[in-house]
């Protein structure tokens, strides 16, 4: 019998797939836990309509993302910091930092995408990378001292 997958099912399928099953299994454990749906025309004409508008607006979110890295303007972004008089920072500038101060230049974007070699531990002015798919933006973050 085949069945739609609506969850991840270990030794069976992902979320989304069409798998054959034993009539039997889709009746006593796939269906009863709402783990799946039989694959009838209607059914799978429902899941590639689901598809295509998901990957429809996937791309577009990149398209505007990419956009809107694009807009920023070569200008420093600054985050101010918490810092010694050597210029220590008390707290690490982290990815999740970054897209905070991305924020105020009107740019949403995920941690993942921020690209650092490592955490920014100290004051100074220093080079980030913004990726979205293929798409790559140098960025120069300032850490400056709060006062």
């Amino acid at each position: 019998m085949k069945v739609i997958l609506l969850k991840v099912v270990q030794k069976v399928g992902k979320a989304g797939e069409i798998v054959e099953v034993s009539p039997g299994y889709a009746a006593n454990a796939l269906f009863p836990r709402k783990l799946a749906i039989a694959a009838t025309p209607k059914n799978i004409e429902a899941l590639e309509k689901k598809t295509a508008s998901a990957v429809a607006s996937i791309a577009l979110q990149h398209e505007l993302l990419e956009k809107a890295i694009m807009a920023l303007p070569d200008q420093v972004v600054t985050i101010e910091a918490r810092a010694n008089e050597k210029g220590s920072l008390f707290s690490k500038i982290d990815e999740e930092d970054i897209v905070a101060a991305l924020l105020s230049h009107r740019i949403s974007i995920s941690p993942k995408n921020v690209i650092l070699s490592h955490h920014i531990k100290e004051v100074g002015t220093y080079v980030i990378t913004l990726k979205e798919g293929a798409f790559k933006k140098d960025v120069t973050i300032a850490i400056v001292a709060k006062k």
